[in-house]
């Protein structure tokens, strides 16, 4: 496989996100063996990986069509140059995955195999590195070298793999930073975990609190995150302040914020300032259906206390069941499954649960990770633990 040319873009683990770009060259693995190709991809695999690498390399073979037409579709339906994407995949020193350029579809990826092997962990890295190249693509104001376009790789990418951000999340970094403004401005690399963490949290702002679709999202880019939400809202206010203001509400500043997940909107009953309460009151008042408003059930504040996610060794199988919120039409035209969330509050709860809302309110999740990744949150009196079966 010839060396390719162009800038490096990372996406690598928060604490080695300084090191790995002082590295004077990275290996490009040109005996890569050619485990399967499909419609529009060749995975490989490193030769010293040897069974483990041909049974990964299988397992992103049956994913990577499935998540290709999931951000197409996201991306409206553009098609990048340059396929077939080729996905190598190899034990990188750094961690992580790389590609030589935005654009660029050979795409370098790390795997686990301790303490168990994960494939889903590779092709969630792949999932990333092929957001950009639709960025590269699409070519309206993502930016896979800034903070937006990196930004959005991640977001993306957690989506339909939200378990495996543990060890990759930024989003406290910019809590735990001074909270600098980087949704008015861009910052110019895709390694400053600073500026990406706030590009992560006021992506998922968007989507999560203010409940816009990812693909409404991307297509309101511009070259700064404020102007894709004036884009997106209409609202030609400054954003950043309401923002701000309700991760504040749960994170207050000078705390130390522990958050394992990039994501924990949404904030409810957060003190906002002016500037952004009349979008808020707009949104709710058209995203509440009127039957919430009559029949919603009790209020759950969250508390103010650390946000964790479980741990990236969790059972895959919920992981490779999690579907992006814009690419599941049969989730939303499901009558059962085993969780069932309320349409108004957001809220969630087993199925064998006796607090369950009324028939028109619902909406059913197969699994827990489905349901955060759709924007709703656990119902606080019925933990984790009795929602198992």
């Amino acid at each position: 496989m010839a060396k390719e040319i162009g800038s490096r873009h990372v996406f690598i683990p928060t604490a080695h996100a300084v090191t790995a770009l002082r590295r004077a060259r990275f290996r490009d693995y040109p005996q890569a063996i050619l485990q399967g190709s499909t419609a529009h991809f060749q995975v490989y695999y490193n030769p010293p990986l040897g069974a483990t690498g041909q049974r990964i390399a299988n397992a992103v073979l049956g994913f990577c069509e499935r998540d290709y037409r999931r951000i197409s579709q996201i991306f409206g339906g553009i098609t990048p140059t340059g396929l077939p994407v080729n996905i190598v995949l190899a034990h990188l020193p750094q961690g992580g995955a790389y590609h030589y350029g935005c654009a660029a579809t050979t795409l370098y990826c790390d795997v686990r195999t301790a303490p168990s092997v994960s494939a889903v962990f590779s092709e969630f890295l792949a999932l990333a590195e092929l957001v950009e190249v639709f960025e590269a693509r699409q070519n309206r104001g993502w930016n896979c070298g800034a903070s937006n376009g990196e930004g959005l790789s991640r977001v993306l990418a957690t989506a339909c793999y939200p378990r495996q951000i543990v060890g990759f999340g930024t989003a406290a970094t910019w809590l735990n930073r001074g909270r600098p403004d980087f949704v008015n401005r861009t910052d110019t690399t895709d390694a400053n975990p600073v500026s990406t963490g706030c590009a992560v949290l006021f992506l998922n702002y968007l989507r999560y609190q203010l409940n816009y679709r990812w693909r409404h999202i991307v297509a309101a880019a511009g070259p700064t995150l404020s102007v894709t939400y004036q884009r997106l809202t209409g609202d030609a206010s400054n954003p950043f302040p309401a923002f701000a203001a309700r991760l504040a509400s749960q994170f207050p500043a000078g705390r130390p914020a522990v958050l394992n997940t990039d994501n924990p909107f949404p904030i409810r009953r957060a003190r906002l300032p002016q500037a952004g309460r009349r979008t808020e009151r707009r949104r709710r008042a058209r995203d509440v259906p009127r039957s919430a408003e009559i029949t919603g059930e009790p209020s759950e504040v969250p508390p103010e206390i650390a946000v964790t996610v479980p741990t990236a060794s969790a059972d895959e199988a919920d992981e490779t069941s999690t579907a992006s919120d814009d690419d599941a039409p049969e989730a939303a035209e499901r009558t059962s499954g085993r969780f069932v969330g309320h349409k108004g509050s957001r809220i969630f709860h087993p199925a064998t649960s006796a607090n369950l809302p009324s028939e028109e309110n619902r909406v059913y999740f197969e699994s827990e990770d489905e349901a955060i990744a759709s924007g709703f949150r656990r119902a606080e009196r019925e933990g984790r633990a009795s929602t198992e079966s």
